[in-house]
C-alpha cells in the first residue's frame, strides 16, 4: 500500500511540500482524518529516506526522468511531430499526461489515443484512470471511435461479465459483440478443504476435451500457486523456466501433454488462451479482491475521487475472466467465496452444485466493518471470534462470552455483554474503554 500510495504521489509532485497539501484535504469522518493523518507521517519520512538515497547515490528514477523532460522541452526545437499516438492510455500516469501535453504543445501535434478502462489494472504502479475517463478535460475538444467488437471469447462470455463491471457506474458504458458462441464458458467449482483436488477435476475435464489442452492458471497474487503445490503430483517444470519471466510452467503427472502455465492476473494482461482456471476466488485479506492493494487511502494521490468499492480489483477480475479463448473455470471456497463470485454466480454454470451446506449467518466484524468474524484457537487451544481480515483488523471477541448478534451497541456497532457493576446487572460495550455505551439490564 506504501508503495502504490508513494508511486502516485511521485508523478503527481515533485517535492515534499505535496504532504502539506495532502492533509488540507477534505475528510469524510474523524476516523478518516486520523487514519490519514497517520498514514502520511510514514510515507513522508519514506519519502524522504528514499530521496536522500537517491541523491547520495546520484541517480534519478523514471518520474524524475519524466517530469524533468517537460521542463526540458522548452530549451529545445526538436522533438516536434505532427501526430502522436498513445496506445494502453487508461494506464497513464499524470507526470506522463503532463509530458504528453506538453510534447503537444510544443509542436502543435494531433494526439491518437487508444485506450479501455474496463482493463486499467496498474495504479500500484503510478497509473491514474481518471485521465482517460476526463480526457477532454486534460485534452480539450475529443472525437470518440469505439471498438465494438471481440474475436477472442464467446458472447455468452461477454454477457456474464459485461454485467458484472456494469455495476461501477464511475466507468464507460459498453457492449462487446462477439461472432462466437459457446453454452456455460463461465464455470465455478466450489472446493471445501484442499484447493488443488478442485484443479484436479477442472483439468480432468479440459482433458475430455482436448489432453494436448493450452491451460493458464490466474493467480491474484505471487505465491497462490503454493496452494496447488501441496501435491506432489504437480510441481515446476525448473528446465522451463526462465529468469524474469513472467510464467512459471506447471507439470502435472496425470496430463503429461497438456501445456499448463502459471502467473497473476496482472501477468495475464494482454495475451490470451485455450481455457484459463482462476485458483484464487476466496474472500480473505489477500484474495480476489485483494483488501490491502484497494485502499481508499489511494484517493489522496488520484486525479478523482472514487467511492465505488474496490473499482480496481474489479477491472483485474475481468481481465483474468477475459483472457480465456473458450472456458474459464473460477475455483472457490464453498465457506468464504470470493464477493465476486457471489456476484457473478447466478449467470455462471455449478460444476459441483451438491457443495453447499446449511452456514451461519455471517455476522460484519463490529471494528473494520469490512471483514466478517470467524471462529478460531489460540496458542492454548482456547476458541475465539476474530476478523478474516486480520493481520489487517485485530479485532477479537471470547468464543464463550455470552453476546447476542441482535444487541449491538447503538454509538459503536460492536456486541454489547451483560456485566455485573456497582448496582447490579447491565449491557455494556464490548469495545469498553474506547466506547463506554451502556443500557439496562431489564
Amino acid at each position: 500500500l506504501i508503495k502504490t500510495f508513494l508511486s502516485l504521489y511521485k508523478s503527481k509532485f515533485r517535492d515534499a511540500n505535496g504532504f502539506d497539501y495532502l492533509i488540507k484535504g477534505y475528510f469524510c469522518d474523524k476516523y478518516e482524518m486520523t487514519r490519514t493523518l497517520l498514514f502520511i507521517d510514514i510515507v513522508k519520512d519514506l519519502y524522504g529516506y528514499y530521496y536522500d538515497y537517491l541523491r547520495s547515490e546520484g541517480k534519478i528514477d523514471f518520474d524524475d526522468m519524466i517530469l524533468q523532460s517537460a521542463i526540458d522541452l522548452d530549451k529545445s526545437d526538436g522533438f516536434k511531430f505532427k501526430y502522436i499516438i498513445v496506445d494502453e492510455f487508461q494506464d497513464i500516469s499524470y507526470s506522463r499526461m503532463v509530458f504528453v501535453k506538453k510534447l503537444i504543445n510544443h509542436g502543435n501535434s494531433k494526439l491518437f489515443a487508444v485506450g479501455d478502462d474496463w482493463q486499467a489494472i496498474y495504479r500500484f504502479s503510478g497509473c491514474d484512470l481518471n485521465i482517460f475517463l476526463d480526457f477532454k478535460k486534460y485534452f480539450g475538444p475529443t472525437k470518440y471511435s469505439m471498438i465494438t467488437t471481440t474475436y477472442r471469447n464467446s458472447q455468452e462470455l461477454q454477457n456474464v461479465f459485461r454485467k458484472f463491471m456494469e455495476k461501477n457506474p464511475e466507468q464507460l458504458k459498453k457492449e462487446i459483440k462477439s461472432p462466437k458462441s459457446l453454452k456455460n464458458p463461465v464455470q465455478i467449482y466450489y472446493y471445501k478443504k484442499e484447493k488443488y483436488k478442485a484443479l484436479f477435476k477442472i483439468l480432468n475435464i479440459i482433458n475430455n476435451m482436448d489432453e494436448k489442452a493450452s491451460v493458464l492458471l490466474l493467480g491474484r497474487n505471487n505465491k497462490d500457486i503454493d496452494s496447488i503445490l501441496l501435491d506432489n503430483r504437480i510441481y515446476i517444470d525448473n528446465d522451463k523456466r526462465k529468469k524474469n519471466d513472467s510464467f512459471t510452467t506447471i507439470k502435472v503427472k496425470e496430463y503429461p501433454n497438456m501445456n499448463i502455465k502459471y502467473c497473476t492476473a496482472h501477468s495475464s494482461k494482454g495475451i490470451e488462451d485455450d481455457y484459463v482456471i482462476i485458483i484464487n476466488a476466496d474472500d480473505s485479506r489477500l484474495g480476489f479482491p485483494n483488501k490491502v492493494e484497494d485502499d481508499e487511502i489511494l484517493n489522496l494521490v488520484l486525479s478523482s475521487k472514487s467511492r465505488f468499492k474496490y473499482a480496481e480489483e474489479r477491472r483485474l477480475w475481468y481481465v483474468a475472466g477475459t483472457r480465456t479463448r473458450n472456458y474459464v473455470y473460477i475455483i472457490s471456497s464453498a465457506t468464504n467465496p470470493s464477493a465476486f463470485v457471489k456476484e457473478i454466480e447466478e449467470d455462471c454454470y455449478i460444476i459441483n452444485d451438491d457443495f453447499k451446506e446449511i452456514e451461519e449467518e455471517k455476522i460484519k466484524c463490529p471494528f473494520c466493518k469490512s471483514g466478517h468474524l470467524v471462529l478460531r484457537n489460540n496458542e492454548n487451544s482456547k476458541k475465539f471470534y476474530g476478523c478474516s481480515n486480520y493481520p489487517y483488523c485485530n479485532y477479537i471477541i471470547d468464543y464463550k462470552t455470552s453476546f447476542d448478534p441482535k444487541r449491538r451497541c447503538k454509538r459503536c456497532g460492536d456486541f454489547l455483554l451483560l456485566k455485573n457493576g456497582k448496582y447490579g446487572k447491565f449491557y455494556g460495550c464490548h469495545s469498553y474503554p474506547r466506547c463506554d455505551y451502556k443500557e439496562k439490564y431489564n
